[in-house]
C-alpha cells in the first residue's frame, strides 16, 4: 500500500539553487571505527550562519512543537509554536505516541509560528489503533528515534510503501532480537519499532558503541555531516547546511547508525574503505534526476537515482541553501 505525501509538484527548472556545499570542496576523514561499524567526518564551510533552529527532537522537548494524530495512517499534522525558531524536520524521526507511532516521511522546514501543517508519515506499529497506557492518544509525546535500518529507509524514502515500511520493522526486530540474544518486541505492543528501541539490553550494547565513537569528530570543527560503513559496507551518508545544524542531528543519527549495526554484528566483517573511496562514492556523477516537489513555502525537494545510489535534497526554498542532503547506497 503505498502512501502519497502531502507535496505539490513544482514547475521544471525550481531547483536553481545553490549546491556548492555538496561539491568537491567537501573534505572526508577517518575511518574511526568500533567493531563493525566505521564513521566518516565530512567536512565543509556552513552555507548558514543563524543557528535559530530547532531539531524536531529538540523542539517537542521544548514543548515548542506539537505533532497531532489525524487518524489517517500516512499523515499527521505539525504546529510550530516558537516565535523565533524555524524546525527542520528530517524523513526517518520516529514520532511516539497517537493512536500508533509514526515514521515521517519526509523532510520538512517548519517557520516559526506555523499553523497546523500536514506531513507524510508511515506505521511503525501494525497492531495498535488505540490509546496506549499512559500516553495522549491526540498528539505524539517525542521524537528521540531514527528508523533504524537502510532498507527502513529506502521503504520510506523511495517506495512509499506501507506494507514494505511493516516487513522492514519486523525484519529489523528479528535481527535485533538474534545480536542481543532477547526478544526485543515489547508485550506493550510487539510491533512498536519505538518500543524496540527502548529495549534495555539494545540500550545497554548501543552504549558501548557511542561511549567510543560519539565525541570521535571533535578534531574536525568544521564537520558538517558523516557517512558510515557496517561490516566494510558502505551504507549511507547525510550532509546539513551548517555544523551546528549537524551537532543537533547528531546523537540521533549516530544512535541510529550504531543500532542497525548492532543488528548486523553476526554477519562477516570487512576492511573498512578508505575516507578517498566513500568520497568517490558520495560524489556519484551518474545520478539522475527523478522527482522534484515543493512542501511549504520553506520546503522544496528533489531526489536523484543512479545504479548505485539514491539521493535526497532538501532545500530552503526562500534562500536556495540546500539543508540537506542524504545518500543512500542501494
Amino acid at each position: 500500500m503505498k502512501t502519497k505525501l502531502p507535496i505539490i509538484t513544482l514547475a521544471a527548472g525550481f531547483l536553481a539553487f545553490s549546491t556548492s556545499l555538496y561539491s568537491e570542496k567537501l573534505t572526508f576523514h577517518g575511518p574511526y571505527s568500533y567493531k563493525n561499524i566505521s564513521i566518516y567526518y565530512i567536512q565543509g564551510k556552513d552555507q548558514i550562519k543563524t543557528k535559530n533552529f530547532y531539531t524536531l527532537s529538540e523542539a517537542m522537548k521544548k514543548k515548542k512543537v506539537k505533532v497531532f494524530e489525524t487518524e489517517d495512517v500516512n499523515n499527521l499534522s505539525i504546529q510550530n509554536f516558537s516565535r523565533t525558531h524555524a524546525v527542520f524536520i528530517q524523513s526517518g524521526d520516529i514520532v511516539k505516541g497517537g493512536k500508533q507511532d509514526r515514521v515521517i516521511g519526509t523532510d520538512l522546514i517548519l517557520p516559526p509560528s506555523s499553523p497546523k501543517t500536514p506531513i507524510g508519515a508511515f506505521c511503525v506499529e501494525s497492531d495498535r489503533w488505540e490509546q496506549r497506557e499512559g500516553e495522549n492518544i491526540n498528539e505524539f509525546s517525542g521524537s528521540n528515534y531514527r528508523a533504524s535500518s537502510k532498507d527502513l529507509k529506502i521503504a520510506i524514502k523511495k517506495e512509499k510503501d506501507q506494507s514494505q515500511v511493516w516487513s522492514k520493522v519486523a525484519e529489523n526486530q528479528d535481527k535485533l532480537s538474534d545480536s542481543t540474544g532477547v526478544d526485543v518486541k515489547s508485550r506493550k505492543s510487539q510491533s512498536s519499532l519505538q518500543l524496540t528501541l527502548e529495549n534495555k539490553k539494545l540500550e545497554n550494547m548501543k552504549k558501548e558503541y557511542l561511549t567510543r565513537l560519539t565525541n570521535t569528530h571533535r578534531g574536525h570543527p568544521q564537520t558538517v555531516g558523516y557517512a558510515f560503513t557496517i561490516n566494510g559496507e558502505i551504507n549511507s551518508a547525510d550532509v546539513y547546511a551548517s555544523h551546528a545544524l549537524f551537532m543537533k542531528m547528531w546523537p540521533k543519527l549516530l544512535d541510529s547508525s550504531v543500532t542497525e549495526a548492532i543488528g548486523k554484528v553476526k554477519e562477516k566483517n570487512k576492511k573498512a574503505p578508505s575516507s578517498a573511496a566513500v568520497k568517490k562514492w558520495y560524489g556519484d556523477a551518474k545520478a539522475k534526476d527523478k522527482e522534484k516537489a515543493s512542501l511549504n513555502k520553506k520546503t522544496r525537494t528533489k531526489s536523484k537515482e543512479s545504479n548505485e545510489n539514491l539521493h535526497f535534497e532538501t532545500y530552503d526554498a526562500e534562500s536556495g541553501v540546500m539543508m540537506h542532503k542524504n545518500v543512500i547506497k542501494k
